[in-house]
Formats: structure tokens, sequence, C-alpha cells
């Protein structure tokens, strides 16, 4: 199964900004539809700072200096940056 995993933080605002502007991700994110390339949207929130570095750490092998929101996608690209990942997810899953 391909997956492209979006891991964020419960009180992030960079993390609100991502759900606010993909529109499409409560259908992605509690559903069982794919995206355009087959791939399912996985998402891993984490409720404090200590269990996000363990999911980006363990699950999404990012770098130290990487915090949420970050996506690792189903062929091994790691997007940070905050418009960048809006602008994957919304035409991926459009």
């Amino acid at each position: 199964m391909k997956s492209d995993v979006l891991f964020i933080t419960w009180n992030c605002t960079d993390c609100c900004r991502v759900k606010v502007e993909f529109p499409e991700f409560g259908k992605y994110a509690f559903g069982n539809d794919v995206g355009k390339s087959g791939q399912n949207l996985v998402v891993i929130q984490t409720y404090s700072d200590i269990a996000a570095r363990y999911a980006l750490d363990e699950i999404g092998d990012f770098n130290s200096d990487v915090f949420t929101p970050a996506l690792l996608t189903h062929d091994n690209k790691k997007i940070t940056d905050v418009e960048e990942m809006i602008i994957y997810l919304k035409e991926s899953y459009d």
C-alpha cells in the first residue's frame, strides 16, 4: 500500500493552516478514498512535542531540526515547507 504520511500536532498553527487550506482533509484523513496515484493519506496527530518528535524520528526519519507539520510522500519525498505541503496535498487529492 502506498501512503502519504502527514505529521501534525494538535496545537500547531501551521498544522491548522494545512487542514484549513486543504479542504478535502477530512475526506482523505478519515475515509478510505485514495489520491491520484492510488495512495492513502495517513495522518499522525500528536498531542505533545515529545510525541511529535518520536513520530518524526521513528516513522518519518526526519532530521532533528524538522518539526510539524511535515509530510512524507508515498515516493519518500520529505516536505516541510507549509506552502509546498498544501500544494502537494491539493494536487494529489483533488
